[in-house]
C-alpha cells in the first residue's frame, strides 16, 4: 500500500517591508496632526456640552458682557443651529419598539421624540464625535497654520523693533 504523496508547503513571501518615516514626518507632521485632532475633539465635545446644557435648561436670555457676545458670535460661526439632538442619527434599540407601538393600535403622542441621553449612548456618541472631530480637523490645521504663521510675523516685528530699540538706545 502506498502511502499518499505530500506536496511541500508552500512559503509565503516575506510581506514587504512598510517605508520608513522621514525625521520630519516624525518630528513635525505627526504631532501636528495629533495636536489637530484633540483640537478638533475638544471643540465637537464643547459644543455637544453647550448644546446639552442649553437643551435642559429653561431659555436664557441673551448675553449682556461683551465676552458672552462674542462668544456666542464665534459660536454661531463655527457651528450651525440644531433643532434637534446632535446625534439624531444614533438610534437606540428601543427606538424601534417605540415606532411599532405607535403605528399599532396605540396612538403616541404626535411630534413625541426620542431624548438623547449620554449615559446611555456612549460608544455611538463616542463613534459620532469621533467622526465629526476627523470632519472639522482640517479646518483646525488650517486655523493652526494662519496661527502659526501670525505668531512668526509678530515674532519678528517684535524682535526687529527690540533691536531697532537697542541700536539707537544711546543717540
Amino acid at each position: 500500500m502506498s502511502s499518499p504523496t505530500r506536496s511541500p508547503p508552500i512559503i509565503s513571501p516575506p510581506p514587504p517591508e512598510a517605508p520608513k518615516e522621514s525625521a520630519v514626518v516624525r518630528l513635525f507632521i505627526t504631532p501636528i496632526t495629533f495636536i489637530s485632532f484633540l483640537l478638533s475633539l475638544a471643540l465637537i465635545d464643547s459644543n455637544n456640552h453647550h448644546l446639552r446644557t442649553h437643551s435642559h435648561s429653561p431659555s436664557r436670555p441673551p448675553p449682556s458682557t461683551f465676552l458672552g457676545r462674542l462668544q456666542q458670535f464665534f459660536h454661531s460661526l463655527i457651528f450651525k443651529k440644531v433643532e434637534e439632538s446632535p446625534y439624531a442619527y444614533v438610534k437606540s434599540p428601543d427606538a424601534k419598539e417605540g415606532e411599532r407601538a405607535r403605528s399599532g393600535t396605540r396612538q403616541g403622542k404626535e411630534g413625541e421624540k426620542e431624548p438623547w441621553h449620554w449615559h446611555t449612548k456612549q460608544r455611538h456618541l463616542m463613534k459620532a464625535e469621533m467622526d465629526d472631530a476627523f470632519k472639522v480637523r482640517k479646518w483646525v490645521l488650517v486655523f493652526m497654520a494662519l496661527l502659526g504663521l501670525g505668531m512668526a510675523i509678530g515674532g519678528t516685528v517684535v524682535v526687529r523693533w527690540c533691536l531697532w530699540f537697542w541700536r539707537n538706545w544711546g543717540r
